[in-house]
């Protein structure tokens, strides 16, 4: 067979795996199955060795079906939609609907401002303080705040808390009542619910003296019992009912009521009313009893005979009360400074 050259040959239009082909192999010429090549080419050529060792053995997509819309308008089976488009769509979904979208968590102890925000957007409170500045308003751990207008501005509660609202998750302490109340008035229910409270109007008073006689104080029970205990003016409707076993005590105790010290010549005027007054001697514990009235004065009796009858002038070592023209006074001539004790029990409010 003569040389020809390869431009010189038939065309095969088909070949097989036992068709031959000239190979060189070592200088030297020989012939090899088609299939023979194949195999070998199939051992040689891998994806690495040909720049594709990062691609799976998966079909690919074609560029052609990547969707970058961030509307996804398309809305097809047969597209694909990048991340970018994804995040886009969702983004725009959730704002358009105003959803609560959670931002993170705050910590309100050194009272913050409100952050900028949309709509919807929802913080956590994780320390307790102030939301809103140091006027803001106070939150405990667990509540939440969230924007109710979109393009808010960060601010402090006067500049922006109208577009906030604060919902409290831990109610311990909460109360429903009217917008404002005067500090220190009592709280009393509001209706019948047991759910309201409103301010009363009345408050609490120390005031031991009693003086501002109103029905809007409520006295302590230490202004009730500094007022009573030592009072020895006004009047009481009703009877008097003192229950008190004899070997208990004395049913009316008058031994802190003094005179303080009189001295020697001279007295101490006593309140204008009428009644019975018992009195005791400091010096020596005698104890009388005078009925008082009408100008009129009369000793019922003495113990050891140091008080007398009526006079301005008891004699010496003596102690008298007597009408002085213009009230009952007790006199001391007893030669020393004395201190008496005086029970006055009052049935006419004049002398």
């Amino acid at each position: 067979m003569a040389d020809l050259k390869i431009s010189q040959m038939t065309e095969a239009t088909t070949v097989g795996g036992t068709d031959l082909m000239e190979v060189v192999q070592s200088g030297s010429n020989f012939k090899a199955k088609l299939s023979t090549l194949a195999t070998f080419l199939a051992s040689f050529i891998t994806k690495a060795s040909i720049g594709l060792g990062s691609v799976d053995n998966v079909q690919q997509l074609p560029m052609s079906y990547l969707d970058t819309d961030g509307a996804l308008a398309a809305n097809s089976d047969t597209r694909v939609a990048s991340q970018k488009a994804v995040k886009a769509y969702a983004d725009a979904l959730i704002a358009a609907n105003d959803a609560m979208v959670f931002k993170g968590s705050t910590d309100c102890s050194a009272s913050p401002n409100y952050p900028a925000a949309d709509r919807g957007h929802t913080y956590r409170v994780s320390v307790a303080g102030k939301i809103g500045g140091a006027s803001g308003i106070v939150v405990e751990a667990g509540d939440m705040f969230i924007c109710l207008t979109d393009g808010t501005a960060a601010g402090a509660q006067a500049a922006v808390g109208s577009a906030w609202s604060v919902i409290q998750t831990n109610l311990d302490g909460a109360v429903i009542g009217p917008a404002s109340a005067t500090s220190g008035n009592l709280a009393t229910f509001s209706g019948t619910t047991g759910k309201l409270i409103q301010d009363s109007g009345k408050v609490v008073s120390t005031d031991g003296t009693l003086s501002g006689n109103s029905d809007n104080n409520v006295p302590t029970e230490k202004a009730v019992k500094t007022y009573a205990v030592p009072k020895t003016g006004g009047a009481m409707s009703g009877a008097l009912q003192i229950a008190l076993s004899p070997s208990t005590g004395w049913a009316l105790d008058t031994s802190n009521n003094a005179t303080g010290s009189v001295a020697n010549g001279s007295n101490f005027a006593l309140p204008d009313k009428s009644g019975l007054v018992i009195v005791n001697s400091g010096a020596n514990g005698d104890c009388a009893a005078y009925l008082v009235g009408a100008a009129g004065v009369v000793l019922l009796g003495s113990t050891l005979g140091t008080f007398v009858a009526p006079t301005t002038t008891p004699a010496s070592g003596k102690s008298s009360i007597a009408w002085s023209g213009s009230h009952y006074t007790l006199y001391n001539n007893t030669g020393g400074a004395v201190t008496y004790n005086l029970g006055l029990w009052q049935n006419r409010a004049a002398a």
